[in-house]
């Protein structure tokens, strides 16, 4: 009797649970956010004031553009693989779980665009 392959010999691609794939997810996404969240914490400490016109300032520098597109796209996908988990574990009814779930894409999606947005107009005219 052969003893079962591990799940990825053979040329097979799948992985060995369907949850795991959303859990290394969201700890890609936290890993990712560490160094992103301290270099945030690190820049806005180091402003002189707080005020919507500093921030704008520095927002528009090029070297923080991209970090700061970066922090709001992997903060928004980590939100939404954390909601669809626990839509996936607290939600019992197909529909209402589809309905949430596509709910929460939406609004997502939307905050990513509207930020990117304001940021590259910010960029434009700061």
């Amino acid at each position: 009797m052969r003893a079962a392959a591990p799940p990825f010999a053979r040329g097979q691609r799948r992985w060995p649970h369907p949850a795991t794939r959303e859990w290394l997810g969201e700890r890609l996404t936290a890993l990712l956010l560490l160094p992103l969240t301290v270099w945030l914490a690190l820049n806005l400490a180091a402003l002189p004031a707080c005020d919507a016109a500093t921030l704008g300032i520095w927002m528009t520098r090029p070297m923080h553009y991209g970090p700061l597109l970066a922090f709001l796209a992997l903060t928004l996908l980590h939100a939404h693989l954390g909601l669809r988990c626990i839509l996936d574990d607290y939600v019992h009814g197909p529909l209402v779980k589809r309905l949430g779930l596509g709910a929460i894409r939406l609004l997502l999606l939307a905050v990513l665009l509207v930020s990117a947005a304001a940021l590259y107009v910010r960029a434009g005219t700061g």
